[in-house]
């Protein structure tokens, strides 16, 4: 896994998918990277309160919920909760058309196919956070 995988260690997630099932398989994968899974949700509107009530340092989000799909709810977590770091993990990402789309008004690092392989969640994963230091690096530099 390599000296990476320990920024992953204890991080707090909130995991988002109207299917039962798929919450607990993307649950589990976050789990044996490390990760402390702190709560589930059905759709967006469950989610802002989980994020609210159990503080999450990442949610993985569906895209296609009931009540409030995953792109409102990234929305309100950007302004809301702007510490908090957002995968969108959906099937809706394998079709091209509508990956165009979403990669033209979120970064496509962010964006992880369902259904959802190990390697290419935990690269996800640590992306959010080796690109996070690395730019926080570059800015102190240039302060």
């Amino acid at each position: 896994m390599g000296e990476n995988a320990q920024i992953l260690q204890g991080k707090k997630v909130v995991v988002v998918d109207d299917s039962s099932e798929q919450r607990k398989l993307i649950a589990e994968l976050y789990r044996s990277f490390g990760c402390h899974v702190v709560g589930e949700a059905n759709d967006g509107v469950e989610a802002l309160l989980q994020v609210e009530k159990k503080q999450p340092e990442i949610v993985s989000l569906d895209i296609i919920m009931p009540n409030m799909d995953g792109v409102e709810c990234y929305r309100k977590l950007q302004k809301d909760h702007p510490q908090v770091k957002v995968l969108f993990v959906s099937c809706l990402i394998k079709n091209t058309e509508v990956r165009d789309i979403l990669t033209n008004k979120l970064d496509p690092s962010i964006l992880v196919p369902k259904p959802c392989e190990k390697e290419v969640l935990r690269k996800a994963v640590l992306g959010l956070y080796v690109e996070a230091s690395s730019h926080n690096e570059e800015t102190s530099a240039v302060l």
